[in-house]
């Protein structure tokens, strides 16, 4: 009913109830998403999911997903952001954050389906999952692009850093990243079954002075990287596609081009 739009993006959410779907009409919106603007939103499933939307073909540039948790006892899972376009500005911190950062409330299968997330500042991985915690878990990454976080020479900023369980990303790009393209790490919650399917990772390690690599599973549990998922890995500095101790016993049909 166009005759209830609302003039910004928070003053739809607070008309929403769990399993809805707000569609946001073309436009930038200086706005970001909180957990405390879903946490009375969380959906019981994917079937059931709370859906922020882009409308139709239209083109929404907003700001960041800052899912960090909330107070014991509350949790935000099973909300969907589709067919956005999520700037950083070329400042501040990642433009996605699914985890705990320390806080008791719950948050995890959130789902991120063909959305764009890029232009984040030069000292900060674009997307996080997970904390180390248990949380994150279920997140998944569809059809989307990472791209462009700055030209940093140190080792640990990352298209996406995965310290959370049973994610999945899938038909994803990730380009132009300084780091790695996919970094999961598990120093203590030991990320397991997670799935990177179907991606084209290239153009990692931006300097000379970066190592790279577009997959680094630095962990001991199972991870699967499923053929066609294609990687070119190094763009100033080649690198290897997967790397890491456990890289052998845990890629299989991985597909390596432009390697040289």
């Amino acid at each position: 009913d166009s005759s209830k739009a609302k003039l910004t993006i928070a003053a739809g959410i607070s008309c929403l109830s769990p399993s809805d779907t707000l569609s946001i009409k073309g436009g930038t919106y200086d706005e970001s998403f909180s957990y405390q603007q879903f946490a009375s939103l969380s959906g019981t499933s994917w079937s059931t999911a709370t859906t922020i939307e882009g409308y139709g073909s239209e083109t929404v540039i907003t700001g960041r997903v800052l899912f960090c948790g909330g107070v014991a006892g509350t949790a935000v899972r099973y909300i969907i952001f589709k067919n956005l376009h999520m700037n950083g500005g070329g400042v501040g911190g990642a433009i996605v954050v699914i985890g705990s950062c320390g806080n008791p409330g719950a948050v995890d299968h959130i789902r991120l389906d063909t959305v764009e997330l890029y232009n984040t500042g030069s000292t900060t991985s674009v997307v996080f999952v997970g904390g180390d915690d248990g949380q994150g878990n279920g997140t998944e990454i569809l059809n989307s692009k990472i791209h462009s976080n700055g030209s940093s020479t140190l080792n640990q900023y990352h298209g996406v850093y995965v310290t959370a369980s049973n994610v999945l990303i899938q038909g994803t790009e990730i380009y132009n990243i300084s780091g790695f393209g996919i970094h999961n790490y598990g120093p203590e919650a030991r990320p397991s079954n997670n799935i990177y399917r179907n991606n084209w990772i290239h153009d990692t390690g931006r300097t000379s002075l970066a190592s790279t690599a577009a997959i680094f599973p630095s962990s001991e549990y199972r991870v699967v990287v499923c053929m066609p998922t294609v990687a070119w890995s190094g763009c100033a500095k080649p690198g290897p596609a997967v790397r890491g101790a456990e890289a052998t016993r845990m890629v299989v049909n991985f597909l390596l081009v432009n390697m040289a």
